[in-house]
């Protein structure tokens, strides 16, 4: 892993599954690039899920970061 939180990341596949998908959201192409097979399943997933679950799922991120502030 490359990224800056590699202590939290490490600390169980929760940690490794929010970190991914945040770099899908954040930089897809980069996570393409360094993890493929994870960007794989992820895009897989993503695609699968409906319009509405998906911008529930955003709504629920921002309120997420709204709430780190």
């Amino acid at each position: 892993y490359r990224g800056n939180n590699k202590t939290y990341i490490t600390s169980g596949y929760p940690a490794v599954f929010a970190e991914s998908l945040r770099d899908y959201t954040e930089s897809p192409s980069v996570l393409k690039q360094q993890r493929p097979k994870t960007y794989s399943y992820i895009n897989n997933m993503v695609n699968s899920i409906s319009a509405k679950i998906l911008q529930l799922f955003v709504m629920l991120r921002m309120d997420m970061e709204f709430r780190t502030i």
